[in-house]
């Protein structure tokens, strides 16, 4: 305003428009003087100067009236009056979400802590820069004892299959009725995302992250708010996902966690897109089976197409700013013109055909930036959860409402859009886009109405297009509810405290049954308080019937106690003190069921897949109590605690690379990725099943090795640090849920009961050039190999013939000196880099001449960098290498 806005005889501004005006009439271009144009400026700036004048506010907090309050609320809201030069608010030397309802007013919402609190608030403007004097304190005494977060804020829906890629999502529910929470700084472990600051959770709110925010938005509706995006992403196999609050010290304490899974256990029709996990009851056991639903149903077979894709619309192209109230249903457009899709203005060729042109200017001669487009539809049919398919092709942005509620946006910025919004990005050439599948709560029986807007790019376009058709889809079942009650939710029956321990499907040499037979046997453990009555419980094999064999009457297992019930076919066998099932499960991979009476119904307790389980082996948790998946025992132990002590193997990470940028690529999808590579060192078949891997020595299990993958005797596996983990297969190479550093970490290999296999920790690595042990399952120091060899022995560069470095001698002004065999009458070049990847070889020196049976040659600046790398070659006296 006080610089390049002043408009004068020699202004900045007014150098530009006579350099223009000068440039114009240099070509031959006549124009009028910029005079004019001067002098708009300088009204305009001093319009604008009057403006700001009247909005020179000072800095203060206007609620609460007084900067000294006691509350018994946890939750406080900071409002006040800013000066416009103000771009945000610190507190306590941090940033603060602030919402701006006017240019200079704004208000923040804090979450309290029990006892006295002060709040400095610090006004700053562009760039962060502290405004001196505009600054308040608040003191606040909250008279309240804290309020413990577990069981009150939990994971309450999770969207791993949606119908549209990135729409995936997480959703947090505040189930108590009067307590908030700040969620700043906690982070949902397996989805890489942390809440940003000022994530308040309020009494039974609920916060929603999201892969993708555009996708969500398409998907589930523009009105949800997200709490963020998340870096990760969301298993389609399952795992755990850990919602985990900040401790001081930089340790942090899970508040709840669940462990999802797409098996058939938990959902049958669980991979149909849109399907959706929903908690029934908070306030049970969050990590059974039987407390979450799988909701959206399976789309229905036949779609009723609403808009085709000729259709006719009504339409404004006049650059009238209509507001909000055109998208309304019952809005009066029968004085627009109609027309037939696709509606255009460009001289571009399409894929689709071009049939209602329509204006990109004025009466006046003014660009249009926003047209605007009304049709209708009739549905017949009861409005039932449905899903609404939409292809467009627009140019360059777009806003879909059905009956006034937004659906769908293209190209357009978040928060409100109105007559002026740009689209935020252009677009070149039109052609028909990737059609979305979006939720519809907004469909009514008989008359609806699809309102669009199309807007500009920018305000000097002249070419618009626009077409759209969509298909109506209803669903059975309702869909996912981000940001909203679940379709299920209720009070659901306390869950015993029972859960399957250890499976032995293939005893050959352990334990006898009372008649003298080795058969399959299950324990199940009460890791409760109190006895839990086993009557009416079911055990199954097939996870599409839950009623296999029903436990005896009178039978109940007391608390920490174990119970065998052997699953050799035979329940002619039970005793009163040996239980014999109906079942056999003797395969080496399967499934069991424990399901409890639930009305007419069964509701499942706990189940356990097993995979790839050797003779004599069993397959359990550890803890016995917990929702780990399970893993495979090389010793059983029925009657006690499991016991994870793995068979000894002898394997050792023998190769790696680090800095993989073209040398080998992954044949899962031709990435140059980072990769290691283990050797058994034995005769014997190593099996890594249930073995960890990790690039931090701190957490051991950061990837479980799947069952089944083996070494055999003197052989390599291939392990890829891609992060890839949907890529593993069997009888292939092994992709870890790690990347590897090229400036240097370490890698750990482990048994599953945390043992330390092999360990190594490498420095800074170069590109292309793998490191590891020379000969195989050696011990350090570690070699470098110019040729990478995974899968084979590893092999050592070759020296130079007649070559042979005795020393290297380091001294302490940080010289090095090397020394070297020679041949007589012979000369040497000693050459170096600073990295192996850089083009040239330099030269140290000059050449050296032989004298005797030993060179030498001293580099006054050895230790001055990281490293540096040497070569000596022979030169004969004709001065060929």
């Amino acid at each position: 305003m006080n610089s390049f806005f002043i408009a004068t005889n020699g202004s900045a501004i007014d150098r530009i428009l006579r350099s223009k005006y000068s440039a114009f009439r240099t070509n031959n271009l006549t124009l009028a003087d910029p005079a004019p144009i001067r002098t708009w400026i300088t009204q305009r700036r001093a319009f604008l100067s009057n403006e700001l004048r009247r909005l020179k506010v000072p800095f203060a907090v206007t609620t609460p009236r007084s900067l000294d309050l006691t509350q018994s609320q946890a939750g406080l809201t900071l409002a006040g009056i800013a000066p416009p030069d103000v771009e945000s608010i610190w507190i306590n030397g941090s940033p603060k979400p602030v919402l701006w309802t006017t240019l200079t007013n704004w208000s923040m919402d804090l979450l309290l802590e029990p006892g006295e609190t002060l709040f400095a608030l610090q006004a700053r403007g562009l760039q962060e820069r502290v405004l001196p004097g505009l600054s308040q304190i608040v003191k606040v005494n909250y008279q309240a004892a804290p309020v413990d977060p577990v069981g009150r804020v939990v994971i309450n829906e999770i969207q791993f299959h949606p119908p549209n890629s990135g729409a995936e999502f997480v959703e947090v529910l505040n189930v108590s009725p009067d307590a908030s929470f700040d969620l700043s700084g906690w982070r949902i472990s397996g989805l890489d995302f942390v809440f940003p600051q000022g994530s308040i959770l309020g009494p039974r709110g609920y916060l929603v992250v999201a892969a993708d925010a555009t996708a969500f938005g398409e998907t589930y509706g523009w009105s949800i708010p997200l709490a963020g995006v998340f870096n990760g992403t969301l298993d389609p196999q399952g795992e755990w996902l850990r919602l985990m609050r900040p401790l001081p010290g930089g340790a942090f304490a899970t508040v709840d966690e669940v462990r999802f899974s797409s098996d058939p256990v938990w959902a049958a029709n669980l991979t149909n897109p849109g399907m959706s996990l929903e908690l029934r009851d908070p306030t049970q056991d969050r990590r059974r089976t039987a407390n979450w639903s799988a909701v959206s149903g399976a789309l229905s077979t036949e779609s009723q197409p609403i808009v085709a894709m000729a259709q006719s619309w009504r339409f404004l192209d006049t650059g009238e700013d209509l507001g909000v109230a055109w998208r309304e249903l019952n809005f009066n457009d029968s004085e627009w013109p109609s027309g037939v899709t696709p509606f255009f203005n460009t001289a571009d060729p399409l894929i689709i055909p071009k049939t209602t042109p329509v204006n990109m200017t004025n009466a006046l001669g003014g660009r249009i930036l926003t047209h605007y487009f009304r049709t209708e539809f009739r549905h017949e049919q009861p409005p039932l959860p449905s899903l609404l398919r939409v292809g467009l092709t627009v140019d360059d942005g777009a806003v879909v409402y059905l009956n006034g509620r937004e659906m769908l946006r293209r190209r357009m910025p978040n928060g409100l859009i109105n007559f002026r919004t740009l689209a935020s990005s252009p677009i070149l050439r039109a052609a028909p886009e990737p059609s979305v599948w979006v939720n519809v709560s907004a469909l009514l029986q008989g008359r609806n109405v699809l309102a669009v807007e199309v807007h500009q790019a920018t305000t000097n376009q002249n070419d618009l297009i626009f077409t759209l058709d969509a298909d109506l889809k209803t669903t059975p079942s309702a869909g996912a509810t981000p940001g909203a009650p679940n379709r299920f939710a209720g009070a659901v029956p306390a869950f015993p405290s029972l859960w399957i321990s250890e499976i032995q499907p293939r005893n050959l040499s352990g334990i006898r049954d009372s008649a003298g037979e080795r058969d399959p046997w299950l324990e199940l453990i009460n890791g409760g308080t109190s006895t839990v009555s086993l009557d009416g419980f079911q055990l199954s094999i097939n996870p599409t019937n839950l009623r296999g064999w029903s436990f005896p009457p009178g039978w109940q297992l007391d608390p920490g106690r174990r119970l065998i019930i052997w699953l050799d076919g035979q329940p002619a066998q039970t005793t009163p003190t040996e239980l014999h099932s109906s079942l056999r499960a003797e395969n080496a991979s399967g499934v069991i069921i424990l399901s409890q009476p639930a009305g007419e119904t069964l509701r499942v307790i706990d189940h356990l897949l097993w995979t790839a389980v050797a003779s004599d082996e069993s397959f359990g948790r550890i803890p016995d109590t917990s929702f780990e998946p399970g893993r495979r025992f090389h010793f059983p132990t029925p009657g006690v605690a499991n016991d994870g002590a793995a068979k000894p193997v002898n394997v050792w990470i023998n190769e790696w690379m680090a800095s993989n940028a073209r040398t080998i690529a992954d044949p899962a999808d031709g990435d140059f990725e980072d990769w290691f590579e283990l050797f058994n060192a034995s005769d014997t078949i190593a099996d890594l099943s249930g073995y960890t891997l990790t690039d931090d020595l701190v957490r051991p299990q950061k990837y479980v090795i799947p069952p089944g993958v083996q070494i055999p005797p003197g052989g390599f596996l291939r392990v890829w640090a891609d992060e890839e983990t949907g890529q593993n297969r069997a009888g292939g190479d092994v992709h870890a849920a790690f990347r590897l550093s090229g400036s240097g970490e370490a890698l750990g290999l482990f048994a599953p009961n945390g043992v330390r296999v092999d360990t190594v920790v490498f420095g800074r690595q170069t590109d292309d050039v793998s490191e590891g042990r020379f000969g195989d399952g050696a011990a350090a120091p570690f070699l470098r190999f110019s040729t990478p060899t995974p899968g084979f022995p590893n092999q050592r560069d070759p020296l130079t013939p007649g070559i042979r470095i005795l020393e290297a001698i380091p001294s302490e002004d940080g010289s090095l000196t090397l020394r070297w065999t020679t041949q007589p009458a012979w000369r040497y070049q000693v050459t170096y880099k600073n990295e192996l990847s850089e083009a040239v070889w330099r030269p140290l020196g000059g050449v050296v001449q032989s004298m005797g049976p030993v060179a030498e040659a001293r580099d006054a600046e050895a230790l001055s960098g990281d490293r540096k790398f040497y070569r000596i070659e022979q030169i004969q006296s004709a001065g060929a290498p």
